[in-house]
């Protein structure tokens, strides 16, 4: 059984850039609003400051302009005022942008830029994965000779490897209907709900779980994958 988060916004790189700050790095929990990095905007503040002297420029001339009433230049200062003030407001939300906050209190899963200030970052790239604290989820792989018998609604406990002294509570909520394989072995993925949420769990951790599949004879437990196995052999082999 493995934890993993319930929804995870990715924070991309809203624009072409540089690292310029990274203040948490993978593993981290955050709170709302919290800077997470940042992308160098020297280059926006120059154009920020360029833009802001263009308008001052154009205030001077508009307020020449009213003062001698000429309807002509006071109608072309406005145009390029409005201008300006758009690019203004353009090159302000590059310089928010530029600022990846937290979206909620969570922790941040994929993400560390602490060795790479400086590093170019393209449009649209992944930076940091954040996953939020209360919805994880639970992730059990079940042999495929164990499945047939899961679905939804039953429950059962879990114990992580790195906290072994706790026990979590759990309900069944989906089988997803792909096996998978792996070391050797075809199992599928069953997806379920943790009964109360809890600020010790993180996405990642691993442990093992428990599900309540009924009462059977000690006899038919310990023989009955063993005799799956032999009519699944005797059929194959026309028996």
């Amino acid at each position: 059984a493995s934890i993993a988060g319930g929804a995870r916004p990715l924070q991309v790189a809203p624009q072409a850039g540089h690292v310029g700050q990274a203040a948490v790095g993978a593993g981290e929990r955050v709170s709302p609003g919290q800077l997470i990095a940042a992308l160098d905007d020297r280059t926006l503040q120059l154009e920020r400051r360029k833009w802001q002297s263009e308008r001052n420029k154009i205030e001077k001339e508009y307020q020449q302009a009213l003062a001698t009433r000429d309807r002509t230049e006071l109608s072309i200062q406005r145009a390029q005022r409005a201008q300006v003030d758009a690019e203004l407001q353009l090159v302000e939300e590059k310089i928010a942008r530029a600022q990846l906050r937290a979206p909620f209190e969570g922790v941040v899963l994929r993400g560390d830029f602490s060795q790479s200030l400086g590093s170019p970052v393209e449009q649209g790239q992944v930076l940091f994965e954040v996953a939020p604290l209360d919805s994880y989820r639970v992730v059990l792989e079940v042999d495929e000779h164990d499945v047939a018998g899961l679905d939804g609604d039953r429950a059962g406990q879990m114990i992580i490897a790195a906290l072994p002294q706790s026990t979590f509570g759990l309900t069944l909520d989906q089988v997803v209907p792909v096996a998978v394989s792996g070391a050797g072995r075809n199992f599928f993925r069953v997806e379920a709900a943790l009964d109360k949420p809890s600020d010790v769990l993180r996405p990642g951790m691993h442990g093992v779980a428990k599900v309540a599949m009924g009462q059977r004879k000690l006899l038919w437990i310990w023989t009955h994958a063993v005799i799956d196995r032999l009519r699944l052999w005797a059929w194959s082999v026309g028996l």
